[in-house]
């Protein structure tokens, strides 16, 4: 009988070790054609139908996260179109992909249809700059290069909390800034360097408006200098965590996001832009904290003024 014992204990015990691999073997990567819709939809569609365990349940470190989705994708090409779920980063826009290790790929096959896919958490464990609660979701990229992919389409975000993180991954956390600071920081960007643009747009496009408008500009500039320097640092050193590990540069970041509201403003029309002009002054005699503070105290609580 203690043999007996002895061997059914060792039986447990094998198979308690075994057991991530055999949760890991459960869920595998399936893929099947839907009937096009009746209407072609010019856009790419990936709805997410459910995931097990579902989104706020606790996972562990050996959870596999099992997803089903239907994607529709308006030009489609074989061999080209894959799933892939990705895991956010503590800085907002940084993701990493959640895989087992192996190199196998979630291919689709068709242009219409639903797909499961499998989420293996073990290795997130490990991984420095994970947010937690973990932040998932499923995305389709499209090869466009040796090893170059483009987003066509995303889910919806789930989020799984966890007993199993380390103490350095907690130090991680409470140490990162929070999603609101990045959101307020993009509000403030946005409010200076769009409406620097705007200025800038209205004096090329309608030059009679710089005599209304120049003086106003270079005393809303001179006034809050020191507050427009401290927005585009800050900005900096998140474009500097979103390029870790890339080719680019954070000065490079974020000279292309200066072009993008230049860009902007050109899409504008003439009738657009001037109803734009005519808010300048609005905005130039008044102060940046009228139109931003709540964002501006966000960013105060978390990047306090040295």
């Amino acid at each position: 009988m203690r043999n007996m014992t002895r061997l059914w204990a060792g039986s447990l015990l094998a198979m308690g070790a075994a057991w991530p691999a055999m949760a890991a073997a459960a869920c595998t990567f399936s893929d099947q054609p839907l009937e096009a819709p009746a209407v072609a939809d010019k856009r790419n569609r990936l709805v997410l139908l459910g995931s097990d365990p579902a989104s706020g349940e606790a996972v562990r470190s050996a959870t596999v996260i099992s997803l089903d989705v239907e994607y529709h994708i308006a030009d489609f090409e074989p061999g080209k179109f894959e799933l892939v779920v990705l895991a956010n980063q503590l800085t907002p826009g940084t993701t990493t992909i959640v895989s087992d290790g192996g190199r196998g790929r979630n291919v689709l096959n068709q242009a219409h249809g639903k797909a499961h896919v499998c989420a293996p958490l073990r290795l997130l464990f490990n991984q420095d700059g994970v947010r937690w609660p973990l932040q998932l979701i499923v995305s389709v990229h499209k090869q466009s290069g040796p090893g170059s992919y483009m987003t066509y389409a995303q889910t919806q975000r789930l989020q799984f909390p966890s007993p199993d993180l380390s103490a350095k991954a907690l130090q991680q956390q409470k140490a990162s800034k929070s999603e609101n600071y990045y959101l307020a920081l993009d509000e403030a960007f946005d409010f200076y360097h769009r409406n620097v643009a705007t200025y800038e747009s209205c004096i090329d496009r309608f030059p009679e408006t710089e005599a209304m408008l120049g003086d106003l500009y270079k005393g809303w500039t001179g006034r809050h200098a020191a507050l427009f320097a401290r927005i585009d640092a800050l900005q900096l050193q998140r474009y500097r965590e979103l390029v870790r590990s890339t080719s680019q540069t954070p000065e490079t970041r974020m000279s292309q996001s200066l072009k993008d509201y230049a860009e902007l403003m050109k899409q504008r029309t003439d009738l657009t832009l001037r109803r734009r002009c005519m808010d300048l002054s609005l905005v130039m005699n008044g102060e940046p904290r009228e139109f931003i503070g709540y964002y501006l105290s966000l960013i105060d609580a978390e990047s306090p003024q040295k």
